[in-house]
């Protein structure tokens, strides 16, 4: 799978949660789920500036999992691609999404964008 397939996913995942969210937090999933329109386009920089800020202070377990997700997203954003740090950034927000009851999928390889 791509880095921004999965922003897509995992977006979706928690989208599709119990979790409590509020409007700035649907704007934010929104905004990941952009990521592959920015991509197309060759402006992942402005995917990276439409995201809303987030405090989290709402409900404060959607908005550690949505900048986790946006983290991933970026990981490599301002250096060259790196799998093994795609991969390195996924297992970190896998397991955040696990602790919060979600279950993300098993990636083995992301090998691009």
């Amino acid at each position: 799978m791509t880095v921004s397939e999965l922003v897509v996913v995992l977006a979706r995942i928690v989208e599709r949660s119990s979790l409590a969210r509020s409007a700035n937090q649907e704007k934010i999933i929104a905004g990941l789920a952009a990521m592959p329109e920015y991509l197309q386009r060759r402006r992942l920089d402005l995917w990276e500036h439409s995201i809303p800020s987030e405090d989290g202070s709402d409900n404060p377990v959607m908005g550690w999992l949505l900048d986790e997700i946006f983290e991933f997203g970026r990981c490599n954003l301002y250096t060259q691609f790196s799998p093994e740090r795609s991969l390195q950034a996924y297992a970190t927000v896998g397991a955040k999404l696990l602790e919060a009851g979600l279950s993300p999928p098993q990636v083995e390889e992301i090998n691009e964008w």
